[in-house]
């Protein structure tokens, strides 16, 4: 089935690169995801919030020194978001497919997995409005 809102929602420049940049790291808060892509936390969180509605991706809320902290995940349930990992993998945008199996709690009480890390999207030349 055709679903042109999903098309439109990935045709977006600024959601591919946070959906990239959740895909080499695996988890980010806004501020991190900010720093990673170049991208305004305001213009990210607008974005982040669309890509959440539609499901690609998780974003966990809780508050932290007095300031409410997001952290970012893609949501690898949805079969649209496996598919774009794989794809990023393909192209070389990402050095492997995602394997998530978990191999460490961090410190910070996150689960930490095994990934292949790309040089950071915010390398890329890629202009961001």
């Amino acid at each position: 089935m055709i679903r042109p809102e999903l098309f439109e929602l990935l045709g977006n420049e600024t959601r591919l690169r946070i959906l990239l940049a959740l895909a080499m790291e695996k988890d980010l808060t806004i501020y991190r995801l900010s720093t990673l892509t170049f991208i305004d936390r305001k213009v990210l969180v607008k974005h982040v919030g669309m890509l959440e509605k539609a499901g690609l991706m998780n974003v966990n809320r809780f508050p932290s020194h007095g300031v409410l902290c997001r952290w970012c995940a893609l949501n690898m349930k949805n079969q649209t978001v496996k598919a774009l990992t794989i794809f990023f993998a393909n192209t070389g945008l990402i050095s492997d497919p995602p394997d998530f199996r978990v191999i460490a709690l961090g410190r910070d009480g996150h689960m930490k997995t095994k990934l292949g890390i790309a040089p950071t999207i915010a390398q890329s030349n890629m202009r961001v409005e």
